[in-house]
């Protein structure tokens, strides 16, 4: 974290407004870097600002809490893009996917917030649209249920929609940590 504070400050304080046209922010949708990203728009003189585009790409979703947090620090107008880049699952290794969401275990044990199970379901629903339904799922933990009742009532709603496909996964082993 520390490190892109410093990657921002010096990117935004030293010159960005000479040598660049486009500054593109990739970040996940957390509030203290919507807070940076305010400092560091602001440490940009305003009619410099106005030469450069500036992007904000939020990785893998938009947050409500972030949009309202840039609409009342009033620099949603900055920004030539607001985007979402839907980056979930991460091979680490050929037989094994991270989902790598560092708050996710803060979330849920200290905030008692389990929506990023959700993002959990939406990624692995997302797996299944490339390789079809795991026709074996099984969870160890309350958490891994709750993704597996999730995964099933998306399955439910999305039958209408998708053409069944030769399952390419046998099993899928969801683990709380």
């Amino acid at each position: 974290k520390q490190w892109y504070q410093r990657r921002v400050a010096i990117t935004a304080g030293e010159g960005v407004e000479n040598k660049w046209q486009s500054v593109i922010m990739l970040i996940r949708p957390n509030l203290p870097m919507v807070d940076l990203i305010n400092r560091a728009i602001r440490s940009i003189s305003v009619p410099q600002r106005t030469k450069i585009d500036f992007h904000i790409i939020f990785v893998s979703r938009k947050s409500t809490m972030c949009m309202q947090r840039l609409e009342k620090y009033n620099i949603v107008g900055e920004f030539k893009n607001i985007l979402e880049l839907e980056l979930d699952l991460i091979p680490f290794d050929h037989d094994l996917l991270t989902l790598e969401y560092p708050l996710g275990f803060r979330e849920m044990s200290v905030e008692l917030d389990d929506s990023c199970l959700y993002q959990v379901s939406r990624s692995l629903m997302s797996l299944q649209s490339y390789f079809g339904f795991f026709p074996n799922i099984i969870g160890l933990g309350p958490s891994a249920a709750k993704v597996n009742k999730m995964i099933q009532r998306m399955r439910k709603e999305g039958a209408a929609h998708e053409k069944p496909l030769t399952p390419r996964i046998e099993n899928l082993v969801l683990i709380d940590r």
